[in-house]
């Protein structure tokens, strides 16, 4: 599937499920709770990679292991190559916020331990941290792991909005006028298509 096709599915798939969560709400007069807001975001992520043909699991707990024993670290999507090893690991949030970063950053560091060629992924519809937090929280990632990690802001909200800096969060099921950021999407599909062992992954999976 081309490029332009796969981002053209995704957007319909993100119009159809942003009509529902209106249609819902206008129902209902109830917030949706976060587990379904973040639901959402899942669902977009994997639909992308599927459209892509790319290996991936969704609530999939990886081993990471020390000299002596091992733990499991819970994850949104991650995906394969073409041996079957984790090679990128996907968090998706409605909100970014830097309860979540100082998460990410430690789990990141585990995971680069047992898997030292993965990436790492935020897929998130909005900011929710202050300039300050955002940039120690980036630095210490980049410190300890030594990379940097792949954000991605997916929702587009016209220029009344400033992304890359804290801002009142204004919900989505409240608000017909919000749009897939394609812009921003095909930066992700670049990055993916870009990563190690990914396009012979996808030659097996289409041949």
């Amino acid at each position: 599937m081309s490029k332009s096709d796969t981002l053209s599915r995704l957007n319909h798939l993100f119009d159809v499920k942003h009509k529902k969560m209106l249609d819902d709400y206008r129902e209902s007069d109830t917030s949706p709770n976060n587990n379904k807001n973040g639901d959402m975001y899942e669902e977009l992520a994997c639909h992308l990679l599927e459209l892509m043909g790319c290996n991936h699991g969704r609530g999939v707990k990886l081993q990471v292991y020390s000299a002596s024993s091992c733990a499991d670290i819970a994850c949104d999507v991650v995906v394969y190559n073409n041996q079957g090893t984790p090679s990128a690991y996907i968090e998706c949030k409605t909100y970014l916020d830097a309860c979540f970063l100082k998460r990410f950053t430690a789990d990141c560091m585990y995971l680069s331990k047992s898997y030292p060629d993965m990436e790492f992924f935020i897929f998130c519809g909005q900011n929710n941290t202050n300039e300050e937090s955002f940039k120690f929280y980036k630095e210490e990632f980049e410190r300890i792991i030594g990379k940097e990690f792949n954000l991605y802001y997916i929702l587009d909200m016209g220029d009344n909005v400033e992304k890359k800096r804290s801002y009142k969060k204004t919900d989505l099921f409240r608000n017909e006028d919000y749009k897939l950021d394609i812009k921003v999407i095909s930066k992700m599909y670049d990055k993916l298509k870009s990563m190690k062992n990914f396009q012979s992954q996808l030659e097996l999976f289409q041949g």
